[in-house]
């Protein structure tokens, strides 16, 4: 199953991307259709990481014992091995040179989320999507100077009582107010509290796309799909009457459209939406733009889950097309092409097709991410699948191997892909003995 990507406003944040970038996100590694696995990379612009120094008090010490083992440093405040924590603070920089806020607001995170249970790589997402979530909310003005001066001071507890406190005291207009509790309240990953102070702000101000396209997007993060769409649409509607056809937002507002009734299996509808987000984004925009090349390419997704294959390859070649305009070979989001177009093309039989761009695919993520990285092994992965579909039973057990070797390491042995890989594995080697 191939993962949209989703083109978003005013600072949301969905659980199953990996990195964003600006107001886009990318979702990585879904289920599996088949046996095949196929991994949707981020377009990822993070800027170069500040270091951070650990505050010693923190942890505890490294302990040479007599027989010659070492005890693992243990943070006391997140229960992470202290080099997992070193990673996580080296990586997170929402707040640029302020090293002691950076770490507070690093804990407020960690502490809210179940650590133990998740692999270092699903650790990375949620702290880079935490920092997206902080850059958009600093740059919402939507949100007062009070709040965002606590935020920058490292203070989410603080932030939220200021937050509510203008709720209980209705200090300023009340849908504002609730708009910025619902801010926070999603920083701090309370997403139910989030969703009923989003709700209210939009029946407030019910003309207010912002307010609405937030309680969309909140719908959306939980799941509540249809729910999220209601809200869409009443965002497009204060839109269209704001704007002409041709702005950013109303082509963002059929976007989310799109996405939210593909989530509900409904490809015909969403279809529709990607189209008329495209026609819009190519009023706005030239042909090689990010946004276009990201919506056909949500096109191609919605026709291959039609069995449209013929039809998703003609807008990933768009895509890509698009993306070699804009970035280097070595740019994720040329691999990602790539990489869709290889299932694609291993949907309609064409295996030998599959495999050159799935090689293509597996060269730009080597150069961008290294051996270790669960997107390189995916591929490798999918190259496995096509080489078995060939016959060619050697040549996938190398693949799934080496993919195999990463996923245990990176995302643990119980996970899907994990397994699933595990599973190609072993059907491949019985196809080896078999013929």
């Amino acid at each position: 199953m191939h993962l949209p990507q989703n083109k978003t406003t005013e600072g949301s944040v969905h659980p199953q991307s990996w990195w964003a970038k600006n107001k886009l996100w990318v979702g990585a590694g879904g289920p599996i259709v088949a046996g095949a696995l196929t991994l949707i990379v981020s377009l990822s612009t993070d800027k170069p990481s500040q270091a951070v120094q650990i505050n010693n008090e923190n942890s505890i010490g490294v302990q040479n014992n007599q027989d010659g083992t070492v005890n693992v440093e243990i943070n006391q405040i997140t229960g992470l091995p202290d080099e997992q924590y070193q990673i996580l603070l080296k990586q997170f920089n929402a707040l640029k040179q302020d090293k002691e806020a950076n770490q507070k607001i690093l804990n407020a995170l960690l502490e809210q989320i179940d650590v133990k249970n998740l692999s270092n790589i699903d650790l990375q997402s949620k702290v880079a999507e935490y920092e997206k979530r902080i850059t958009e909310l600093l740059q919402d003005n939507g949100v007062n100077d009070e709040i965002k001066s606590l935020i920058l001071e490292g203070e989410l507890d603080k932030a939220e009582q200021v937050a509510d406190s203008y709720v209980t005291n209705q200090e300023q207009k009340l849908a504002d107010s609730y708009y910025q509790q619902g801010q926070i309240k999603e920083l701090k990953l309370k997403y139910e509290e989030a969703k009923i102070a989003f709700e209210k702000a939009a029946f407030l101000e019910d003309q207010n796309s912002t307010h609405l396209n937030k309680a969309g997007l909140i719908n959306y993060t939980l799941a509540n799909y249809a729910k999220a769409i209601t809200y869409y649409k009443q965002a497009l509607a204060s839109d269209l009457k704001t704007y002409s056809e041709g702005h950013p937002s109303v082509a963002t507002r059929r976007n989310n459209l799109g996405l939210a009734y593909k989530s509900l299996g409904q490809y015909e509808k969403a279809i529709g939406y990607y189209e008329q987000a495209l026609a819009s984004d190519l009023k706005t925009y030239s042909e090689g733009h990010h946004s276009v090349a990201i919506t056909r390419n949500n096109l191609g997704l919605a026709y291959g889950s039609l069995g449209q294959y013929e039809k998703a390859i003609g807008y990933y070649e768009q895509a890509l097309a698009s993306d070699l305009k804009t970035y280097s070979e070595g740019h994720p989001s040329v691999a990602t092409r790539r990489n869709n177009l290889g299932s694609a093309y291993k949907s309609l039989g064409q295996y030998e097709k599959a495999i050159g761009y799935y090689e293509q695919a597996l060269s730009s993520g080597l150069k961008t991410y290294g051996e270790g990285h669960p997107s390189v092994a995916i591929t490798r992965s999918n190259l496995g699948l096509a080489y078995k579909s060939l016959g060619q039973y050697e040549k996938a057990i190398g693949y799934y191997e080496q993919a195999l070797s990463v996923l245990t390491k990176v995302l643990g042995d119980n996970h899907p892909n994990t397994k699933v890989v595990r599973s190609n594995l072993e059907r491949a080697k019985a196809s080896l003995i078999s013929n």
